[in-house]
C-alpha cells in the first residue's frame, strides 16, 4: 500500500481508483465524505454494491462532481472471511472466485 490513513481527503486525492469496502448501510455516509474531494477521471468501485453506485451518483451529483467520474459496483466481496476463534480469522480468496461487476453510467 502506498499510504494508510483515516483522512478521507488524503486517501482519495490523486487516486485513479477508489475501492469502497463497507456495508450498504454506510454507502451514503461514505459517498458524502468523498464528494468534496472527488476528482474527474477517478473510478469508484463499491464492494459489495447493493445499488451503491446509485447512492454515490446521487451524492456526487448533488455536490456537482459527478461529471467525469466512473462508478462500478460488485455483487459481493472478492474474498470471504470467517472467524475461527478469538484472534484467528480465515480469509479465502483463491482460484474460482468470480466477481460480477456493474458500471455506472452505462455509457461513458
Amino acid at each position: 500500500l502506498e499510504r494508510v490513513t483515516s483522512d478521507i481527503e488524503e486517501a482519495i486525492s490523486g487516486a485513479s481508483h477508489v475501492f469502497v469496502v463497507t456495508q450498504a448501510i454506510a454507502h451514503e455516509m461514505v459517498a458524502d465524505l468523498c464528494a468534496p474531494h472527488v476528482e474527474a477521471g477517478q473510478t469508484y468501485v463499491i464492494f459489495p454494491g447493493s445499488g451503491g453506485s446509485l447512492v454515490f451518483a446521487n451524492s456526487f451529483r448533488a455536490a456537482g462532481v459527478l461529471d467525469g467520474v466512473f462508478l462500478a459496483e460488485t455483487v459481493t466481496l472478492p474474498y470471504s472471511c470467517r472467524i475461527r476463534e478469538p484472534g484467528w480469522v480465515n480469509v479465502h480468496a483463491g482460484p474460482g472466485v468470480r466477481e460480477i461487476i456493474g458500471v455506472f453510467p452505462a455509457r461513458a
